[in-house]
């Protein structure tokens, strides 16, 4: 007996829903075993007090540190003797004054210079380079940050140099230090922060406050421009949870138009 239309139709239906069975159970088994694993694995999550840098996966205006420089640019060029200046930091952030070493009177400023030049002495020394250790240091800048009357921060830079006749070398180092309370007598000063870089004078990268100000959440934030060979670069110096200065953001700016 020949097969009738209706039973070819059922033929082929059940043709067409083996067929889709096989490829939904391929899919199945190509797939992951934990779907949230690859969703998590798509996830970035920052740990607390990391440092942040433009372009990474977390890095956006919601990064409190990242939206303090959304909005601003760079301006200056040190070679054509335009010093680095900062404009259009957040609005709701007030800035501070920074009072350089040289609104001081002599007596003060020389003070306050030798107790920089200890409080660097006093500080491990760094021999990858040469071994800069007894050498004279010499204050090149220095600014006093005082948000409050019992509340000073002193940012320096200070240098040293290795006269080699050759190949003369160089070490910058820029600091945040504070008065020690336990000695009130003396006032030492007990560097928090610290960056250092040591070579030839033409491949020296130096650090330079731009501004000072309050962030939203109430702590205090240095803005510094890191000059190298390269792209200047801005870190943001700011007091952690403890109120030590630490480092808490760095990148690079657009330049100001």
């Amino acid at each position: 007996m020949l097969p009738t239309l209706a039973s070819l139709r059922n033929c082929v239906r059940l043709i067409v829903t083996f067929a889709a069975c096989a490829i939904v159970a391929a899919a199945t088994a190509c797939a992951p075993a934990d779907e949230g694993a690859a969703q998590r694995g798509a996830t970035f999550e920052r740990p607390a007090g990391a440092l942040t840098r433009p372009g990474d996966p977390a890095d956006s205006i919601a990064d409190p540190e990242a939206a303090l420089v959304a909005s601003a640019c760079l301006r200056g060029d040190p070679t054509h003797g335009e010093p680095w200046s900062i404009e259009h930091v957040a609005d709701d952030s007030p800035l501070l004054a920074l009072v350089p070493l040289q609104d001081l009177s002599p007596r003060d400023s020389a003070r306050l210079a030798a107790r920089i030049s200890r409080a660097a002495d006093a500080l491990p020394a760094d021999t990858t380079v040469a071994d800069f250790r007894g050498l004279p240091v010499a204050v090149r800048d220095a600014w006093l940050l005082t948000p409050a009357s019992d509340d000073t921060t002193v940012v320096a830079v200070v240098a040293r140099r290795l006269p080699i006749e050759s190949n003369p070398l160089e070490e910058h180092l820029t600091l945040f230090a504070v008065p020690d309370t336990l000695l009130p007598a003396r006032r030492p000063l007990t560097v928090q922060w610290n960056a250092r870089s040591a070579g030839a004078e033409e491949q020296l990268e130096t650090r330079d406050p731009l501004v000072a100000l309050r962030a939203p959440d109430g702590r205090l934030r240095v803005l510094l421009v890191r000059e190298s060979p390269g792209r200047p670069l801005v870190e943001s110096i700011g007091r952690d949870a403890t109120g030590r200065w630490v480092l808490l953001w760095e990148g690079a700016l657009a330049s100001c138009p």
